[in-house]
């Protein structure tokens, strides 16, 4: 099954939270991308969550310093996912600040993002929900697509 697989980091888990990094892999076509964000380029991306920081290790400054704008994140995004369906085990928060990325520069995202359960079956999904929740790591987007793919390659096995 062809399947592209996508994770969000965020700055906090509160409605004014934003997109800090996201990254995806698409392993049978041997392709992946991920980026950080400047909220610096997009209007009133101020909310910063401290816990959320502790999380995924990112701070702010380091968005700043190496993160590309938002009309550069919507632009990868759109370029390179076009037409695709994509998996997000997190399709809820995901989907939340995707809108949000693709609302601050009037786009629309012409890919179509999906929850894991939609290739999973009720009992891979189990097996999947409770792998996961043994994992301890930071919470990196890419890092986090490639636990993601190993998980779905364990349940599918």
């Amino acid at each position: 099954m062809d399947i592209i697989f996508l994770d969000i980091e965020a700055s906090g888990l509160a409605s004014a939270s934003y997109p800090i990094e996201i990254a995806w892999a698409w392993p049978e076509q041997d392709k992946e991308d991920s980026f950080l964000i400047d909220p610096t380029s997009a209007d009133g991306w101020e909310y910063w969550d401290e816990y959320a920081e502790e999380i995924h290790c990112i701070d702010r400054n380091e968005l700043i310093e190496q993160g590309v704008s938002v009309e550069e994140a919507a632009e990868r995004l759109h370029s390179q996912l076009k037409g695709c369906t994509v998996i997000s085990d997190a399709q809820t928060f995901d989907s939340f600040w995707m809108n949000r990325l693709f609302d601050e520069v009037s786009m629309r995202p012409e890919f179509k993002l999906v929850g894991v359960e939609t290739v999973l079956t009720p009992v891979e999904l189990e097996a999947y929900k409770e792998q996961s929740r043994l994992q301890r790591r930071y919470h990196r987007a890419l890092s986090d697509v490639h636990a993601m793919i190993s998980l779905f390659n364990e349940v599918r096995a």
